[in-house]
């Protein structure tokens, strides 16, 4: 039997996430991050933060190829606006092994 699983990406640039929020307008945008770290299936769902202490949209990403260094292209689609959910309210129902 398969464990859910899923991520939460905080995006904690300010000028990126005013780019991003702008982009997010056409439903999708992309980004390289530092995947690395943690196993990422080719289709994930995705919680994001723009803030830290909310999550703000629940989406579909696809892990791309290596673009740079230790870093591979993100496609984020089908973003679904969670008006803000604070983070504190959702933490009681996350694993233990929640990165």
């Amino acid at each position: 039997m398969s464990t859910p699983d899923g991520l939460i990406i905080h995006f904690d640039e300010e000028k990126r996430n005013y780019i991003i929020n702008e982009m997010k307008q056409r439903n999708g945008f992309s980004d390289a991050l530092s995947v690395y770290d943690w196993e990422m299936k080719k289709l994930q769902v995705v919680l994001i933060s723009f803030t830290g202490t909310t999550i703000d949209f629940i989406c579909l990403a696809t892990k791309g190829n290596r673009v740079v260094t230790a870093k591979s292209r993100v496609e984020f689609s089908d973003l679904v606006d969670l008006d803000s959910i604070p983070l504190d309210e959702i933490k009681m129902h996350l694993s233990s092994n929640t990165k």
